[in-house]
């Protein structure tokens, strides 16, 4: 991957999460990690230089899980996924909403691992649990919202959302 040094940041994170998306798809997908390990590296830079754009850390973490599923390595997968966990864990004190504590909830599922030790396994479930109750506990109640926090959590797509009558 190659990337053109005058594109802005969030061009080359653009151009390298394209790549990492399809090369993703391919068989075999362990090619899409360089390409998302460069897109990650921008998306990092752009969340620093733009706290709180939400858009950079639903890209950053999407692309830290894709890395995590497609690392040979099982270092980097378990880096990928502590990243996301801790990324969730920022965004969810940031934003309380239903919507950042279903990403946080969704973000402790995937660290979920069947290799580790019963007491790591233990400590992930309690704050797989604490992170649930943070769903109740910040369920919107406009419609709207709570509509998009249930299609999130569903894994549906939020037809309805962001429409003009």
């Amino acid at each position: 991957l190659q990337i053109d040094l005058s594109e802005d940041l969030r061009d080359q994170a653009r151009r390298a999460l394209a790549m990492g998306y399809l090369y993703a798809e391919l068989d075999p997908p362990t090619s899409a990690v360089a390409p998302l390990q460069e897109a990650k590296r921008a998306l990092e830079k752009l969340s620093r230089e733009s706290p709180g754009d939400q858009g950079v850390v639903a890209a950053l973490a999407d692309c830290l899980s894709l890395i995590a599923k497609h690392a040979e390595n099982d270092a980097l997968a378990k880096t990928s996924l502590e990243q996301l966990v801790a990324l969730r864990e920022n965004s969810v004190r940031d934003d309380p909403r239903a919507a950042s504590a279903i990403d946080h909830f969704d973000a402790h599922w995937q660290a979920l691992d069947a290799d580790d030790l019963p007491e790591d396994a233990v400590t992930r479930l309690d704050q797989l649990v604490a992170a649930g109750k943070e769903i109740v506990k910040n369920w919107p109640a406009d419609p709207a919202e709570a509509y998009e926090a249930a299609c999130r959590l569903t894994l549906r797509e939020a037809a309805l959302s962001n429409q003009k009558p």
